[in-house]
């Protein structure tokens, strides 16, 4: 692979890989990066996060991103991430936007995850 015309091209910080060896990136985890940049929301870097509660949002502006609910110091936030980065985006959402993507976790605030007041 040569990596000096890649990196030339506007837009592109680096080659996600390990070593001389590129790993791709899930095209639907970029797409959802994208949507929650572009939706007008405020949204901030976060850690990735293995835990929490998996939700799909159905109305507004992120209608059909799918990510972890937190609730971080009283205000619901979508996190949305690259699983092979380990990087994520956390997105403010309405709870009454959000529906478990499992049917077996329930759609409670109080079942959330609360980090902070």
């Amino acid at each position: 692979m040569q990596k000096v015309p890649i990196l030339a091209t506007p837009g592109v910080a680096n080659i996600v890989g390990q070593g001389k060896i590129p790993y791709p990136v899930r095209g639907e985890e970029i797409e959802a990066i994208r949507i929650a940049a572009g939706s007008g929301r405020r949204i901030e870097p976060c850690a990735y996060l293995k835990i929490g509660r998996r939700v799909r949002i159905e109305q507004g502006s992120l209608r059909g991103l799918e990510g972890i609910l937190l609730r971080i110091k009283g205000q619901e936030r979508l996190i949305v991430g690259i699983e092979l980065l380990q990087r994520a985006v956390a997105v403010e959402v309405s709870s009454d936007w959000i529906i478990p993507c499992d049917s077996q976790i329930p759609n409670t605030i109080a079942s959330r995850i609360d980090y902070g007041d």
